[in-house]
């Protein structure tokens, strides 16, 4: 009896009376979350934000109408996206049309944060439903939108995409030429390289400029006679630079002709960029190019460069370029380093510009350069000339101590009798210096108990002294 109550008529009550109501409030509960969606500002934003974690997965199809309504803002856009980001590969579960949402966004948003968004997701996915979609951004107008365009491209690993990349060199738009090129950055496939060479002869100096970066980024060796008769011969200044900075990169150390005539291109850009391979290369051969390209050369601060590059090489060059800097450049700083450069590449062939320099030259600063570089350079022929700046008392006083200093260095001990008489004309304090010199050179040369022979008194006076 009691089995029977149970079974016809407990059953049944609790059915009826508890289970059905419970169905009957997660509806009203879904209701009611819809309506949240439905609705607007920041209580539709929380409602679209917390979503998966409410469970309520079936309302993702009224989340895609938001989406497509004409009326929603950024904030919003963002949310929905940021939602279906976070259902990950379970998206198309809950809501089939997932893509095409996508796909909507992407063509319609006008802010590029959000349409880079997706496109990452995307490349993420691999999802070639979306490849067509994806080819007419190719001409997006932001580059970072462009870049992650040919990124998701490049991950799809698909022959169709190939006709439409190759279709932006044959554009008759000049840019579509730069979007190509920019492409082939990105998109890893040798078959799309086949118009680099006619984007080369591009009549716009801009996209030869950006064929050459490609082709030296991709190391399409093939292409590289062409970019180097560019560096020659292109009318355009900023191509023939590119082409001389491909060569650098490429170390291509023994293409001296393509340097040689850098070093004397019309446009100071190019004869940097010469330079520059030069002191990169280190190479004595080109040192020859740079005394050459020194003696015309008008502007200062490529000498300076010019005087690096020879210090690199190790290698004067025949020296004058040297000379040439040191009687025409005219900011002394230049000329003075070229002083130094002088002695430190022991070119003894300016000596006579030395010289001559020693005596004209308006600049004390450079004349003391001069003096060392005398000094280094340990040349007696030089020693009449320094002896006679030395005479005059109203000469700088930096520039004698390095006179004497040379003389020192070059260390003659037959200036001694002179330096002698010049100590009894000297009407300033500098003749203290002078005693010193000769002290240290009687010592040197005859050591402190022998006679100085020939030289009466010397030794008696400096002792005295």
């Amino acid at each position: 009896m009691k089995s029977f109550w149970t079974k016809n008529v407990l059953f049944p009550f609790l059915l009826f009376h508890l289970f059905i109501p419970l169905g009957l409030l997660a509806s009203d509960e879904i209701d009611s979350y819809r309506k949240k969606i439905l609705s607007s500002g920041d209580t539709q934003k929380l409602a679209i934000s917390n979503l998966k974690d409410s469970g309520f997965h079936i309302l993702l199809k009224d989340v895609s109408d938001v989406l497509h309504r004409r009326d929603i803002d950024l904030e919003t856009m963002f949310r929905i996206i940021n939602l279906y980001e976070s259902y990950e590969d379970k998206l198309e579960i809950y809501l089939p049309n997932a893509i095409q949402d996508y796909e909507y966004v992407l063509h319609h948003a006008q802010n590029d944060h959000l349409v880079k968004k997706i496109l990452q997701l995307l490349t993420i996915k691999k999802d070639k439903r979306f490849l067509y979609g994806a080819i007419e951004l190719l001409t997006h107008r932001s580059s970072e939108v462009r870049e992650l365009v040919y990124k998701y491209l490049d991950s799809l690993k698909d022959d169709r995409i190939l006709p439409y990349i190759l279709e932006l060199a044959n554009s008759d738009s000049p840019i579509h030429h730069y979007y190509y090129l920019e492409a082939l950055n990105f998109i890893n496939d040798e078959r799309l390289t086949i118009k680099v060479n006619k984007l080369l002869n591009d009549p716009s100096p801009a996209i030869r400029c950006e064929a050459i970066t490609v082709i030296s980024r991709l190391g399409l060796k093939e292409r590289e006679v062409q970019v180097l008769n560019l560096a020659k011969s292109d009318p355009n200044y900023e191509v023939r630079k590119y082409a001389i900075l491909y060569a650098t990169n490429k170390k291509l150390v023994t293409r001296l002709d393509i340097f040689q005539n850098g070093l004397l291109d019309p446009h100071p850009e190019v004869r940097e960029a010469s330079i520059g391979a030069i002191l990169l290369f280190k190479n004595p051969t080109y040192a020859p190019f740079l005394s050459k390209a020194l003696e015309v050369e008008n502007l200062s601060y490529l000498r300076s460069q010019m005087l690096d590059a020879l210090i690199a090489t190790k290698n004067h060059g025949g020296g004058s370029g040297l000379s040439a800097t040191l009687y025409k450049d005219p900011d002394e700083s230049v000329r003075q380093k070229a002083a130094r450069v002088t002695g430190i590449l022991k070119a003894k062939m300016v000596l006579p510009t030395l010289l001559d320099v020693l005596n004209k030259d308006p600049s004390v600063t450079v004349k003391i350069e001069v003096a060392k570089t005398l000094g280094t350079l340990k040349e007696k022929s030089s020693i009449p000339v320094l002896l006679s700046k030395l005479k005059q008392p109203s000469e700088n006083l930096e520039l004698r101590n390095e006179l004497l200093s040379s003389l020192n260095e070059i260390d003659d001990p037959k200036v001694m009798p002179i330096i002698f008489d010049m100590i009894e004309e000297e009407p300033t304090e500098f003749r203290n210096k002078m005693k010193e010199f000769l002290r240290t050179m009687l010592y040197r040369h005859h050591g402190t108990n022998k006679p100085v022979i020939g030289e009466s008194g010397l030794k008696k006076f400096i002792s005295d002294t």
